[in-house]
């Protein structure tokens, strides 16, 4: 699961600052350790207008991988969008094939960043 630990997986990214409110970022995160072939790709956008206080990130995400070593492969495609206000947050997000099962998950989050 390339969503527990980090010590397990490859990323490579590159990312662009367009403006002072705009960061663009591609990365994917890859098994290295347990040969299921493990791999999501992420792409994310995210603006802080001018005025300040606040924040949207938009992220879509491309997975494939296997749950473990010679499990048939699964493919699945996911979206988040955050809203960030002051230490607030509101997040929704769609993952197809969570964690690598045949399950699909929707996520409402609500939460503080301290």
């Amino acid at each position: 699961n390339l969503n527990f630990d980090p010590n397990d997986a490859f990323v490579l990214g590159a990312g662009l600052r367009p403006d002072d409110h705009t960061t663009w970022s591609v990365f994917r995160v890859q098994d290295n350790r347990f040969q299921t072939g493990q791999r999501i790709t992420h792409a994310v956008w995210r603006h802080a207008p001018a005025e300040g206080g606040h924040r949207w990130t938009v992220d879509a995400s491309y997975k494939h991988g296997r749950p473990a070593a010679g499990a048939d492969f699964v493919s699945g495609k996911g979206l988040s969008v955050t809203y960030d206000r002051g230490h607030a947050f509101v997040r929704a997000a769609w993952d197809e094939k969570v964690n690598y099962s045949r399950d699909d998950m929707l996520r409402l989050s609500v939460g503080v960043r301290f």
